[in-house]
């Protein structure tokens, strides 16, 4: 819930130097990942990587560093991913039906909407 409490920040228009901002900023760079939702595995993960997306083109940050020091150009990575992931019928789901990720409408509408924020930071 970091990406969702900080574009939650961004919107209420708290600044980029707030403590809450960059702890979430943080936890970010330290959980750092395309290929699963942190803590969570595959659960919810077409949720995250929506969230992930929409947050990070909000913040208006191209690279997160992750705690190593290693800028990682997030578009790319989860374009990548979700392209890796894209079903042979065009579809995207979540073999974990947790939150009716197993529903191709809805999971391919949170991916639809994840690559068009990753397009507009390519």
């Amino acid at each position: 819930m970091s990406y969702a409490g900080l574009k939650s920040y961004i919107y209420c228009g708290v600044s980029r130097s707030d403590p809450r901002a960059q702890a979430a900023w943080s936890w970010i760079g330290a959980h750092y990942t395309v290929t699963e939702h942190p803590g969570m595995g595959d659960t919810s993960l077409y949720y995250y990587y929506h969230t992930m997306a929409k947050t990070l083109d909000v913040y208006g940050q191209k690279m997160v560093r992750d705690t190593g020091g290693r800028p990682h150009d997030w578009s790319r990575d989860l374009a990548e991913q979700l392209v890796r992931r894209q079903h042979p019928d065009g579809s995207w789901y979540n073999d974990n039906a947790r939150f009716w990720e197993n529903q191709p409408s809805l999971v391919t509408r949170n991916s639809l909407i994840a690559l068009s924020y990753c397009l507009k930071r390519a």
